[in-house]
């Protein structure tokens, strides 16, 4: 997912855009990127190209509207691309989708994308229906407020105590998907179960269906509020993901025991370290009642001093 760039983003083909390009918005989402062949362009402008690029996508003819955009990679900090979009929001009034950090690991890893505070470009354009981010270095979501966004998607390696707070403390009426990447310690990850709280009590977001908790070295902490919580005895949440992260038999026992587990649909808890005799008691359980479940991907835990390590899929 991360070592290739976008093909596809929410039903359309991505493009990159070219210089010279007439915008079909009902063909392509468009893809605004710095490349390393770029040099050459970079000594015959005064700004960053990636900021050039933006002015001239905005001027083209088409761009009006365009409902679908990536934003690729960029030097230094995101605040100068967050900074030139929030400017040419009025020619660009009916985006819907945007990803901001379409950025590989060649390119720049993960853990070292350099964001900022994301709240100014999700208020500059009213009517985005999803907005996606890539990379937790700096990210945060000071006081965000949105009428029509439904869904918001956090990549990172390691997402820190302050940006989940951020989040949840959001207002986001619409929204139905809520998918973070919490990460490994070693690269910025803070949070704990205690910070879902009042998520897991179904104080927040009235209309969440699909809950992704992903990536996370405390995904058995996760697990267990989740299992016992208001917001799963709700039947509210309909998928919940688990996936890319340290799930272990503790976790899984906890949710196999939960009353409520018939309230789900789907279940994803690809890239765990749950014993056999625990998944086959799972895949038992979730035909029982209906439960689709997606178990895939068993990891073993790595050997240090004599201790077992438990690992994320994304981390640097």
């Amino acid at each position: 997912m991360i070592y290739d760039n976008l093909q596809n983003f929410l039903g359309f083909k991505v493009k990159d855009y070219a210089l010279e390009d007439t915008i079909e918005p009902n063909q392509f989402a468009y893809a605004v990127r710095t490349h390393w062949e770029d040099q050459k362009l970079q000594k015959e402008i005064s700004t960053s190209v990636i900021e050039h690029k933006l002015r001239l996508l905005a001027a083209a003819k088409g761009a009006s509207k365009l409902t679908h955009l990536v934003i690729g990679f960029w030097e230094g900090s995101s605040e100068n691309v967050i900074r030139v979009l929030c400017e040419l929001a009025d020619q660009m009034p009916s985006l819907e989708h945007i990803f901001f950090g379409d950025i590989i690991g060649e390119e720049n890893e993960i853990s070292w994308i350099e964001q900022t505070n994301n709240t100014p470009l999700l208020h500059a354009y009213p009517e985005l229906f999803s907005y996606s981010v890539r990379g937790g270095e700096g990210l945060q979501f000071k006081n965000l407020s949105h009428k029509m966004l439904t869904s918001l998607v956090v990549q990172t390696g390691g997402l820190s105590a302050s940006t989940i707070v951020d989040i949840l403390d959001a207002n986001l009426p619409e929204l139905t998907n809520l998918e973070l990447w919490l990460g490994d310690s070693n690269y910025g990850a803070t949070g704990t179960a205690e910070h879902f709280k009042a998520l897991f009590a179904g104080k927040l977001f009235p209309k969440l269906t699909r809950l992704a908790l992903k990536n996370a070295e405390i995904t058995d902490d996760l697990a267990i509020a989740f299992a016992k919580s208001p917001l799963l005895a709700s039947g509210r949440i309909r998928s919940l993901d688990l996936s890319m992260g340290t799930l272990t038999d503790r976790g899984l026992k906890a949710l196999l025991n939960s009353p409520h587990l018939q309230n789900l649909n789907n279940l994803i808890i690809e890239h765990h370290f749950c014993s056999d005799q625990m998944v086959k008691e799972m895949k038992t359980k979730c035909s029982s009642s209906s439960v689709f479940a997606s178990i895939f991907d068993k990891q073993a835990p790595e050997s240090y001093d004599n201790k077992e390590y438990y690992y994320v899929s994304v981390s640097e």
